[in-house]
């Protein structure tokens, strides 16, 4: 017996099941698409014409009519947006004819959503200008003139930018390790800018005779006191500074091959315990880090900052 059925003989099974009246409709996988189908020319038949599909349209299984000729179709609320026109009536007898619209067009607006940087942000953008930080340190800088700050000012300002950190937050830093650039750590021959290596700790010993390399001698006391020395503003303390607030900002591994070099620089100077590694995002998670216990460094820095702004 051949089991395969001609079109003619699908054809004519359709039609009678049309003519039965039942019209089973499984949920259809995601989106349902119908074929155009042509005008039929045996009465009872229904002709459904379509155009595109509204997204998805979900059709329950419909139940069995009692009226000959009728169709039964039964639709679920669609998953997304189904329209139907209502049905015109058909020349034949016992059809319906049903069309779709087009889904209506639908423009959706999804709120723009932007994200502040933290207050105290290291990686970034400066927060202040350089003529902001000149006018608040100058004036009060009793270890350097006018022109030596400008100097530091731009040359923080030239590296920092270079390092993609913001570089006024770093002169606040600077300005609150040194006391507006006027402790005796900041000034020559050591400009140490940030407190860099200094622990307190001070040592009696000949002058000639110091008791390690980070080492400085303070002839007013007749005493060596623990934190490092830099020769040059420009080529030693702000690289070193810089280098270690990326340090606390970073990763190891991670950065910029311009942020590395920094990083390199600053830990040869001063090493930094791998878990202080990428801890500090903003200038507050220093707290406890970068000075002890230091439980409002990082608040005190970004209130000076404040203060420097508004100085310009």
């Amino acid at each position: 017996m051949n089991t395969r059925l001609s079109r003619r003989s699908l054809l004519a099974l359709g039609l009678a099941a049309l003519n039965s009246s039942v019209i089973r409709a499984h949920e259809p996988a995601t989106t349902c698409h119908f074929e155009r189908s042509e005008k039929s020319t045996n009465p009872g038949s229904s002709v459904i014409r379509t155009q595109e599909p509204a997204a998805t349209c979900h059709f329950e299984r419909s139940e069995k009519s009692t009226n000959p000729g009728s169709s039964v179709i039964r639709t679920q609320e669609p998953a997304a947006t189904c329209h139907f026109e209502r049905s015109e009536k058909s020349t034949n007898p016992g059809s319906s004819v049903i069309r779709t619209q087009e889904p209506a067009a639908t423009t959706i607006y999804l709120p723009f959503i932007t994200r502040s940087p933290l207050p105290g942000t290291l990686l970034g953008p400066p927060t202040g200008t350089a003529e902001a930080a000149i006018a608040w340190l100058a004036p009060r800088s009793t270890a350097y003139t006018p022109y030596d700050v400008g100097v530091i000012i731009n040359g923080y300002a030239e590296i920092g930018a270079a390092a993609e950190l913001d570089w006024f937050l770093a002169i606040a830093q600077c300005a609150h390790e040194t006391g507006n650039l006027t402790s005796w750590w900041c000034q020559r021959p050591r400009r140490n800018p940030a407190g860099i290596g200094v622990t307190g700790a001070i040592v009696e010993a000949p002058p000639d005779q110091p008791p390690g390399p980070d080492w400085a001698w303070d002839e007013s006391i007749q005493r060596w006191r623990a934190g490092l020395s830099f020769a040059s503003w420009l080529d030693e303390s702000i690289p070193a500074h810089l280098g270690r607030l990326l340090a606390y900002a970073l990763p190891a591994g991670a950065g910029t091959p311009y942020q590395q070099q920094l990083i390199t620089y600053a830990l040869l100077r001063r090493p930094l315990p791998d878990h202080l590694r990428g801890v500090a995002v903003t200038i507050t998670d220093l707290n406890g880090h970068w000075a002890y216990p230091g439980t409002e460094y990082g608040q005190r820095i970004l209130d000076l900052a404040e203060r420097m702004r508004n100085a310009g």
